[in-house]
């Protein structure tokens, strides 16, 4: 697998074989939200019919359009937050089904997935917290923040406040991040 390879492209692949970290909270409060209008346009990676468009919602949020040769492959809410000096962008599916809002969507659970971004200008550059990783060291730290895991998947269920102190705990932790994948901006 070469490293350039846009870690968002695989996010489809990775949830199922359960190799996306998961958090049943935001990794952000409010005051951690920014707003980079640089984040906004289509980006993809060189020779891929994969594309990633970024637009505006109310100028606090963004929406993300993940397609694959024309075709939708998920729809997000993209929250862009900085925790210290480290930004991060938080993702949860944009919600709503043909039969409404109400009982039926009530069954459903929002999650968070949540990755590092290292650079946005004319490339958007972000890496993921390495699943692997995470796995063992949670087997050897089992109280260095709280989780469950759902059918074999590790789901982080601790409070905002705990998880953006892990993430910021490991940024410089050998093998936590995953190697930065890159899109170019179209």
């Amino acid at each position: 697998m070469r490293k350039s390879l846009f870690v968002l492209t695989i996010i489809t692949i990775l949830y199922l074989a359960g190799c996306i970290p998961f958090s049943v909270n935001p990794i952000y409060s409010e005051n951690d939200i920014i707003y980079k209008p640089d984040l906004i346009g289509t980006w993809s990676e060189k020779d891929s019919d994969e594309k990633y468009i970024f637009t505006d919602i109310n100028g606090r949020y963004y929406s993300l359009v993940i397609k694959n040769e024309g075709v939708i492959e998920g729809i997000f809410i993209a929250q862009l937050v900085k925790l210290g000096q480290t930004m991060f962008l938080d993702l949860t599916p944009k919600f709503g089904t043909p039969y409404g809002d109400g009982f039926y969507n009530d069954h459903f659970v929002i999650l968070h997935s949540f990755f590092r971004v290292h650079q946005i200008d004319s490339t958007l550059t972000i890496s993921m917290l390495n699943y692997g990783w995470l796995e063992k060291y949670l087997e050897q730290n089992p109280d260095e923040i709280s989780f469950d895991k759902i059918n074999g998947q590790i789901m982080l269920t601790a409070p905002t406040k705990d998880i953006q102190s892990f993430l910021l705990k490991h940024l410089d932790t050998k093998d936590a991040y995953d190697e930065p994948g890159s899109l170019q901006r179209e």
